[in-house]
């Protein structure tokens, strides 16, 4: 589902801001879920405060979305790096051929 600013206002009840977002550069999920109070009510907006505190809920909904996603994608990468630290094969020993030897060599 890609993002779209005119939908997520509309179910906001927020329309009328569609183009003064767009305009602002909110127009796309990552800076949109980055808005922040002072930036809907502050100069060059000046959305009221009832719309401007639904959109910014549902920015904070989108953010921690994002957040949500970002730690699961992460978690098999570092999950991997355990395993590949933790295998056994190299034990923190310079590997032939290797110019620099391991962190556990340098800092002993």
């Amino acid at each position: 589902d890609e993002f779209n600013l005119e939908k997520e206002l509309r179910e906001l009840q927020s329309s009328l801001y569609v183009s003064t977002l767009t305009n602002a550069g909110y127009d796309n999920e990552g800076a949109f879920a980055n808005m922040t109070l002072e930036i809907l009510r502050g100069p060059g907006m000046w959305i009221p405060l009832g719309p401007a505190q639904r959109i910014l809920a549902r920015c904070i909904q989108l953010k921690q979305q994002q957040e949500s996603k970002d730690k699961a994608n992460a978690r098999p990468q570092y999950r991997q790096i355990e395993v590949s630290a933790n295998d056994g094969t190299n034990n923190g020993r310079r590997e032939s051929g290797s110019e620099h030897g391991s962190v556990q060599q340098h800092l002993t």
